[in-house]
């Protein structure tokens, strides 16, 4: 008859309990083991690009003699600067056309936004088309409307109605830059009112009610209520659109690439052609730079009026409750 061996309790290998520090280093490798691919894809499309396209920006680099490829520090950009005429013709377009499109944007939106703040037959399908425009492809909204723009057009055939001759929209010098504002315009003024539309619908009905009680309405009921409210949002509205607007590109393409002559030369639209057409690698990465700068400025700018309003309101309001004042109608919407 067989025994079975005895085991004693040395003979049984232990195992440690795992320690919280150890737990917390497992999850750490975790997360950072999902990050990775992320991380790694990000630099890829991203970071070195970026860095590649900044080292171009300090070499003279044509692409016809690359052979002739040297170090040149900031004579790109200095040259970009002062010696050539076009850049500054192309920022005062660049600015003309993100001035415009974004003041009526803005405009256009929050009256449209106040409009379908309401409750009325048929507003929620009101509100699903109104944003149909975003939805399309800039490329497919600029050949439309290019053919909408034609001589023989829809636009010229309606205006013929009333009596006004054919207006060569896209090829005039004089409105060759409006048109593609309007196109802007029209593809973009439904995201303005989008996001205004959910800034009005969060504020709190308490608020809507105490001012109908109170009397207030009209445009002080504006300024002082929906304004002060409405204002970070505003703010953020105007800075996603500025910087789409000032790196334009691809309406302009389609529509006009930048003519006739430069009246459409915006500033996407000339590195476009610094680097398409004359094969000018470091230059055009200095012109590609620049626009970032310029684009950052706006942002930060934006960014620190939105915050430095907050910081203010904020200061205000503690004030005013330690002292047993009443808080500043400004303040109490911010906070």
């Amino acid at each position: 008859m067989s025994t079975v061996p005895e085991l004693h309790a040395d003979a049984v290998p232990s195992v440690a309990p795992r320690t919280a520090e150890g737990r917390a280093q497992q999850r750490d490798w975790i997360r950072w083991a999902f990050l990775l691919p992320t991380v790694l894809l990000l630099f890829v499309i991203t970071i070195y690009p970026m860095l590649n396209s900044l080292w171009n920006s300090l070499h003279y680099y044509n692409l016809l003699a690359p052979e002739d490829t040297r170090f040149v520090g900031l004579a790109n950009y200095g040259d970009l600067l002062t010696k050539d005429p076009t850049f500054w013709v192309v920022m005062q377009i660049t600015f003309i056309y993100t001035i415009g499109v974004v003041a009526f944007q803005f405009l256009a939106g929050l009256g449209m936004a106040l409009l379908l703040d309401r409750a009325m037959r048929g507003i929620s399908v009101l509100r699903t088309l109104i944003i149909v425009p975003i939805l399309i492809s800039p490329v497919v909204v600029g050949l439309t409307w290019r053919y909408m723009y034609e001589p023989w057009g829809v636009i010229n055939y309606v205006l013929g109605k009333f009596g006004v001759a054919p207006i060569e929209w896209v090829s005039s010098p004089v409105f060759a830059l409006p048109s593609i504002m309007i196109v802007d315009i029209w593809q973009w003024t439904p995201f303005v009112v989008l996001v205004l539309l959910a800034g009005l619908q969060s504020i709190p009905r308490e608020v809507v009610e105490a001012a109908a009680l109170d009397g207030i309405k009209g445009w002080s009921y504006f300024m002082r209520i929906l304004w002060p409210l409405l204002r970070p949002v505003a703010l953020i509205v105007l800075l996603i659109r500025m910087m789409d607007a000032l790196k334009v590109f691809d309406t302009v393409y389609v529509l006009t690439r930048g003519g006739p002559g430069t009246a459409t030369y915006v500033a996407s639209m000339y590195n476009y052609v610094l680097f398409f057409g004359n094969y000018q690698v470091g230059y055009a990465a200095a012109m590609s730079y620049i626009i970032l700068i310029i684009v950052n400025v706006f942002a930060i700018a934006l960014i620190y009026a939105l915050s430095e309003r907050q910081a203010k309101e904020e200061e205000a309001a503690e004030d005013a409750f330690k002292e047993g004042r009443p808080v500043p109608s400004d303040a109490t919407a911010t906070a």
